[in-house]
């Protein structure tokens, strides 16, 4: 049996963060988390729309590229 590491939250964060702050400047960045902060959100439509018609297999090897 392999040992899966998850990475660091706090890391993975500031990853995206950073790398939407580079491709929307943070004015946009700022708009967007303030617009998804304050409102409710159904995480489990989201997910559902995010990874319909697609396997285990398939997330596991997306995640994994």
């Amino acid at each position: 049996m392999q040992n899966i590491t998850l990475p660091d939250v706090n890391e993975i964060r500031k990853e995206i963060l950073s790398d939407i702050i580079k491709n929307l400047g943070i004015a946009k960045v700022g708009i967007f988390l303030r617009e998804t902060a304050y409102q409710k959100t159904d995480y489990l439509k989201i997910k559902d729309e995010l990874f319909k018609n697609k396997s285990i297999d398939d997330i596991y090897n997306e995640i994994k590229r």
